[in-house]
């Protein structure tokens, strides 16, 4: 349930990125990088996830999003990506007034493999485009389908090893499990990866939200520690 103070709280952050345009928003997040969050939320949509799963991913999802609203600077931004064999990224949205996330949006009865490399270097690459500090979240029931090619390996290590250097927070959930050694061979914190089963995707959002906190209320320079591991320490 959602205090008083929490809607209100939600209320200004969704007037704020409503009444700046577009221009006014990249200005104000050029020049305050530590106020502009950009979440980046890329979500396995593979068949594997029909069913019951991506009804609990949804719930999650948005339990996820909605307490974002009530705790994040009001120009953060959040970007949905989902992945089968391609993916589909959704532009950047202010959170407080990103819709909440459904069965239109999330399909994963499209597609047949689960290309979880190539995904997360297109998100990364296009990340950098943007200013502000970047958190990227990917969850996944399952390995990427080439395996453990070693070139497609070694280039998603490259960049998740290379977002991190410059900042950016990168937290690995995957339900799975031997999701621990895919998320550090992809070049994820130990720390920062998160391994559970299928039916524990809600409390995995919730263990999620709690991590968020943490780092949201930490110093600039504990933030920093954060993105080379003990995000869910």
């Amino acid at each position: 349930m959602t205090s008083p103070s929490s809607a209100s709280a939600s209320r200004k952050r969704r007037k704020a990125g409503a009444s700046w345009d577009a221009a006014r928003q990249a200005s104000y997040r050029q020049s305050n990088p530590e106020q502009s969050l950009l979440f980046h939320m890329v979500l396995d949509a593979s068949p594997s996830m029909c069913g019951k799963d991506a009804d609990n991913l949804i719930r999650a999802y948005n339990m996820y999003q909605n307490w974002l609203r009530s705790h994040v600077p009001p120009m953060s931004q959040v970007e949905v990506t989902t992945f089968s064999n391609s993916h589909t990224t959704d532009a950047a949205t202010p959170v407080g007034m990103a819709p909440d996330l459904d069965k239109g949006r999330y399909d994963p009865r499209r597609g047949d493999d689960t290309n979880i490399y190539g995904t997360t270097v297109a998100v990364i690459e296009a990340g950098r485009q943007s200013p502000g500090q970047h958190i990227l979240v990917l969850f996944t029931d399952g390995m990427d389908s080439e395996g453990l090619s070693a070139d497609a390996l070694g280039v998603v290590k490259a960049y998740v090893t290379e977002a991190q250097a410059d900042g950016w927070l990168c937290v690995f959930l995957g339900a799975y499990p031997e999701a621990l050694e895919t998320g550090k061979a992809m070049g994820f914190p130990a720390d920062n990866c998160l391994v559970f089963t299928s039916d524990k995707i809600p409390e995995a959002f919730t263990t999620l939200t709690e991590a968020t906190q943490r780092y949201l209320s930490a110093p600039v320079a504990t933030r920093k520690l954060l993105t080379q591991g003990g995000f869910f320490a």
